[in-house]
């Protein structure tokens, strides 16, 4: 499933932080080291993630396989997305995502 649905966009590249798996429209957060983590509000234990990875930045464009170290990948950083080919981590849900996107200029909607 294509993770862009529309035009305008704009991407990049940033740095995944290594310790993860990550498929194409992965939602990013980054943490104060400028270094991307799937974007959770809460941990594995249900405790408040703080370090910046809680406010989403960017979309994933392709699977990133950062288990042993940091990879260097493609984002989006404005454009269309479709919401059910986004994976967000703890505490997101698909309309709480998709109003913090939003604030980034990413519009994730729902495509046929």
């Amino acid at each position: 499933m294509p993770v862009i649905v529309g035009d305008p966009i704009v991407t990049d590249s940033g740095i995944v932080e290594a310790g993860q798996n990550l498929p194409a429209g992965a939602v990013l957060g980054r943490n104060g080291a400028g270094k991307l983590k799937l974007c959770a509000k809460k941990d594995a234990n249900g405790t408040d993630i703080t370090d910046g990875t809680q406010v989403p930045f960017a979309v994933l464009l392709e699977d990133v396989d950062a288990s042993q170290n940091d990879k260097i990948a493609p984002i989006l950083l404005m454009g269309q997305v479709d919401i059910d080919a986004l994976v967000f981590g703890n505490g997101w849900d698909k309309e709480s995502i998709k109003d913090a996107l939003r604030e980034n200029a990413i519009f994730a909607k729902q495509t046929m």
